[in-house]
This record gives structure tokens, C-alpha cells and sequence, in this order.
């Protein structure tokens, strides 16, 4: 379970943190998307617009890759 990452903005937060399209965000600020009641697509973009910082916990997509 989590929000896979379709696009990211060059020269933002989440491409200097190197977050790549088809990573998986799992967990904001220590939540898991998965336990997120309402909307989680909503809930991380409501924090996001909120929080001058933001702690994201990613799966890579080339985790497999490394699994192999």
C-alpha cells in the first residue's frame, strides 16, 4: 500500500532527495499511507501545503532490482 510517485518537479525538495517517478511513498511525518483514513492522497497533499517540513519513508522502484 502506499501513493506511487508518477512525476517529480526538476530542482524540487523530491528531486534533490533523488525520489524518482515510480517510487512508492509509504509513510509521511511517521504515518502510514495505509492507516490513513480519509483520502491519502489528500491527507499527504493537505500536509504537505501545511508543514515546512515533511519526513517521507520511500520504496524505490528499483527494488527488485536489488532484490534479484
Amino acid at each position: 500500500q502506499g501513493l506511487y510517485i508518477f512525476t517529480v518537479e526538476p530542482n524540487s525538495p523530491a528531486a534533490d532527495a533523488n525520489i524518482q517517478p515510480g517510487d512508492r511513498l509509504v509513510a509521511v511525518n511517521g504515518q502510514w499511507i495505509r492507516s490513513m483514513l480519509k483520502n491519502p492522497k489528500q491527507t499527504v497533499l493537505e500536509l504537505a501545503q501545511r508543514a515546512r517540513t515533511l519526513t517521507v519513508t520511500i520504496q524505490p522502484s528499483d527494488l527488485l532490482d536489488c532484490l534479484e
